[in-house]
């Protein structure tokens, strides 16, 4: 064999490896880390507002007076102790950044989102309430949050651990294929 033709079979597996990390499946599954990642900062609260990609992280706006007392009033049934105190979490429910799904639109594009009708909730004083053509599905409260309190962009710290995971990812193909 020949040091040329040696050449030729690794850059193939490499090609191929290149080619199997631009699949829909690779793509969900970096869509899924995104996900993870603006749902793990926006539950934290705090420093959770990006309201462009690649900015800087900012302080999401603090809760009313009001929506303080409501939340502490029903912290037993709401989503998680989390959503207790006067920093805005978007977790009074849990049901907006429990509905983020991943839509991979072409070979370079992933969508990530609220998506869904939301649960019925017996807040505000209500004992029954059903699910309507009025009650509005994740996606018009996530545009109805966002104004205020946006959340569903990268920040550019995120950024950055989001190309490190891809790298592990393209590392492990590397270390399965025996090119490292």
């Amino acid at each position: 064999m020949s040091a040329k033709s040696d050449l030729n079979k690794i850059f193939q597996r490499i090609t191929d490896t290149v080619e199997d990390l631009a699949t829909s499946n690779q793509l969900r599954v970096l869509g899924r880390e995104a996900g993870r990642l603006i749902k793990q900062r926006t539950r934290f609260g705090g420093k959770g507002s990006v309201d462009v990609a690649g900015a800087n992280l900012g302080k999401l706006k603090n809760i009313s007076k009001t929506t303080k007392k409501y939340r502490d009033f029903y912290r037993s049934i709401i989503h998680s102790s989390a959503a207790g105190g006067s920093k805005s979490n978007l977790t009074f429910t849990g049901q907006l950044l429990d509905s983020m799904k991943v839509r991979v639109l072409n070979k370079t594009k992933v969508e990530i989102g609220p998506a869904g009708p939301r649960k019925p909730f017996r807040g505000f004083g209500l004992t029954k309430r059903k699910r309507t053509s009025t009650t509005p599905s994740n996606e018009q409260v996530a545009e109805f949050v966002s104004e205020e309190r946006p959340f569903n962009h990268l920040s550019k710290l995120e950024q950055g651990k989001l190309v490190k995971f891809y790298q592990r990812t393209f590392d492990r193909l590397l270390t399965f294929r025996q090119l490292t």
